[in-house]
């Protein structure tokens, strides 16, 4: 058997209400160790749920494209599908498509 601890928290007297009648619907009765039991599977799914999301968080947000980037990337497609610019040759276009093509995306 493992070996547990006391852990006193305080809590609002409606929800300590709800989480019994919660427990008693449950099992039929509140009895010896079930109200224990029950805390410490809520509070086990919600560390669980509360560290996925954390660790979904800190995943998506590594090396994000910065918009400057993908604001590049769109005027360059918008010069080759409108102005028929060679794409792997931007190096020299005019002016005037430049300031139509970041126009147009702004």
């Amino acid at each position: 058997m493992t070996k547990k601890v006391r852990l006193q928290v305080w809590v609002d007297p409606a929800l300590v209400t709800k989480f019994r009648q919660f427990v008693a619907e449950q099992y039929g009765q509140v009895g010896r160790g079930l109200i224990s039991f029950e805390a410490a599977q809520a509070l086990q799914s919600w560390v669980s749920t509360h560290k996925d999301t954390q660790r979904q968080l800190i995943q998506k947000s590594v090396n994000p494209t910065p918009n400057v980037f993908v604001l590049k990337q769109q005027v360059k497609d918008y010069l080759v599908s409108t102005f028929d610019y060679d794409p792997q040759n931007l190096y020299k276009l005019r002016k005037e498509h430049l300031i139509t093509a970041i126009s147009a995306l702004r």
